[in-house]
This record gives C-alpha cells, structure tokens and sequence, in this order.
C-alpha cells in the first residue's frame, strides 16, 4: 500500500484533498446555469431588437392610418362646405373666418374618421400638429385639382 496525496478523480476532472471539485475555465462554460444564462439573455437581446423593428412598424402604420383619416375629411369638407362656399363668393375664394372654419371643421370630421378606424388622431399627429398636416392636405389636393376659373 502506498502512502502519500490522495489523486484521485472524479467525472468532471481531479479532485482536491477535500473531495471538491475543482473546475477549469471550459467546466464552467459548459455548466447548465452558464448555458441557461447565455441562452436567456440571448433571448432578451433577440427580442428587443425584433420588438424595436415591430414597434417603429407598428407607430409608422398607426400614423398612415391617421393621415388617411386626415386626407378623407380634407376632402369630404370640400366637398360638402367649401365647394359651395366658393360657389357663393364672387371671387371663388374663402375669406378667412370661413377658410378656419372649413380647417376646424375637418379636424373633427378627421378625429370622429380616425376613431372609427381605432386610432386617436391627436395622440399619432400631435395636437399641436393636426393643423400643419391639414394644411399640407390641402396644398396637395389643390396640386391635383384642376383651378376652376
């Protein structure tokens, strides 16, 4: 029988006088909580970036939508105010107080189209900014329409 330090070892690799086990660097990489971590947090970061790309998606979509509500009551206002308005007037044009009134009426024909499609039309354009887009609609409708003279 021999005398002297124990050597002995176990299933992952020599063990120490105590009985433990004494890990090496690719032990540890290849233990079941490490790869559980890594695999979570790959997960985590997978998900975020495919999140982020369904998000800008998602708020680009819900803007169109309201722009296309914007655009219906731009039109369906000149159809059934300016239109006739400018029939009435001499000079075929709005006068001010008409011309905001026809914009503040399709800015709540545009909030009641955009809810009806589930959309708040104040939250995607931003309040302060429904006027600018109506104006930019109107600019564009007045591109494509023929100048009636």
């Amino acid at each position: 029988m021999r005398t002297g330090t124990c050597t002995r070892t176990t299933a992952r690799g020599p063990a120490d006088r105590k009985g433990t086990t004494i890990m090496s660097t690719m032990d540890i990489l290849h233990s079941e909580t490490v790869l559980t971590a890594s695999v979570t947090l790959l997960g985590a970061v997978w998900t975020l970036f495919k999140g982020s790309a369904w998000l800008r998606a998602h708020k680009r979509r819900r803007l169109l939508e309201a722009l296309k509500a914007l655009e219906a009551a731009v039109e369906a206002t000149y159809g059934e105010y300016v239109r006739a308005l400018k029939e009435s007037n001499p000079d075929g044009r709005l006068k001010p107080e008409e011309q905001r009134l026809a914009r503040q009426y399709a800015r709540e024909k545009a909030v009641m189209f955009a809810r009806r499609r589930g959309i708040n039309l104040l939250r995607e354009l931003g309040p302060d900014y429904v006027d600018l887009w109506t104006s930019r609609v109107v600019r564009k409708l007045k591109q494509t329409r023929p100048a009636r003279r």
